[in-house]
C-alpha cells in the first residue's frame, strides 16, 4: 500500500451519507461493506463507533484513509465517551480534510448542523496549516436534486455565523459520480501529508466549549432552542429505555447463569 496518502474525516447528522460516501470513495461501490450503511438508514443512523480504513482507490488513482464517525446528535451516543474515543483512536493521526456533510434535502438550518459545526470547531485544532484549508462542505444526494446557488450560499452563511468558515470553492456537490469528487481529491493532495487537523487531546475543555457553543446558539435563535429542547427530551427517553433494557438483560443473564449452575458439571460462566 502506498505510503503517500491523505486522511479524510466525515461529520454530519445521522443518515446523511457518511458511510455511503466512504464506501464510494474507497471502492467506487456504495454497496461495499467497508463501512456499514443502508439506503434507508435507521432513524439515528447505522454507524455507532469510530471506523477508519486506508485503501488504494483505483478509480481515483490515489490512496486514501477515510474516517467514518457516528452522526452528530445521535441520542444513543454518549458525547463524553465519544470524545474520549476520538483521542484514543485518532490522536496520532493528521487529518488532511474534514468534510461537513449535508443533504440536498436539508433545505433549512437545523440543530443537527449546529452540533456538527460545534464538533468540528472544538474537537480539532490546526496543525501546520490554516483550518480553513482543510474544511469542506459536501452536499449529498445531488443526483436527486441539484442545489441552486441560493441553497449553497445560505448554507455557507449559516456556517460562518456559527463559527465554521468554509470557502465557496470548497463546496462539493456529490452526485454519486467520480467526476463530482475529482476537484476535492485533487486539492486534498496539494496539502502536505503532515499538515491539517489534529484531535484536541484536552477533552474536558473541548466538551466545555462544545456545550458553551450550543448554549450561545439556543439563546440567540428561538427555533434552534426548540429543537434542542426536543433533543433533550429524546435523549432522556433513550437513556431511560437503555436503563430498562440493561435491567432486563441482567435478569436474563442471572436466570441463565442459575440454570447453568443447576446443571452441575456442564455449567458455564457468562461474561
Amino acid at each position: 500500500m502506498e505510503s503517500n496518502y491523505r486522511t479524510i474525516i466525515a461529520a454530519g447528522r445521522p443518515g446523511v451519507g457518511k458511510s455511503y460516501l466512504g464506501n464510494f470513495i474507497l471502492s467506487n461501490n456504495p454497496n461495499s461493506q467497508m463501512f456499514l450503511s443502508e439506503s434507508n438508514p435507521l432513524e439515528y443512523g447505522v454507524t455507532k463507533t469510530i471506523q477508519y480504513k486506508k485503501e488504494y482507490a483505483k478509480h481515483l488513482n490515489c490512496t486514501l484513509e477515510y474516517i467514518d464517525i457516528p452522526g452528530s446528535g445521535d441520542p444513543t451516543i454518549n458525547i463524553t465517551d465519544f470524545a474520549n474515543d476520538l483521542v484514543k483512536q485518532l490522536s496520532s493521526k493528521t487529518i488532511n480534510a474534514a468534510l461537513m456533510l449535508v443533504s440536498v434535502q436539508d433545505d433549512r438550518a437545523s440543530a443537527y448542523e449546529v452540533l456538527t459545526i460545534s464538533f468540528l470547531k472544538n474537537f480539532f485544532k490546526s496543525k501546520g496549516i490554516s483550518s480553513k484549508e482543510c474544511l469542506w462542505l459536501m452536499i449529498t444526494r445531488c443526483q436527486l436534486n441539484m442545489p441552486n446557488q441560493n441553497f449553497i450560499k445560505g448554507k455557507l452563511e449559516f456556517l460562518r455565523r456559527t463559527g465554521l468558515d468554509i470557502s465557496e470553492n470548497h463546496v462539493i456537490l456529490f452526485d454519486n459520480t467520480v467526476d463530482s469528487l475529482s476537484p476535492f481529491i485533487k486539492e486534498v493532495f496539494t496539502i502536505q501529508q503532515d499538515q491539517g487537523l489534529q484531535v484536541e487531546k484536552n477533552t474536558e475543555q473541548a466538551l466545555q466549549n462544545f456545550s458553551k457553543d450550543l448554549k450561545t446558539v439556543t439563546m440567540n435563535d428561538p427555533c434552534m432552542k426548540k429543537e434542542f429542547e426536543q433533543f433533550e427530551v429524546l435523549m432522556r427517553l433513550m437513556m431511560e429505555q437503555n436503563d430498562k433494557l440493561a435491567v432486563q438483560l441482567g435478569k436474563q443473564a442471572d436466570a441463565i447463569q442459575a440454570l447453568a449452575n443447576n446443571q452441575g458439571g456442564d455449567s458455564c460462566n457468562l461474561i
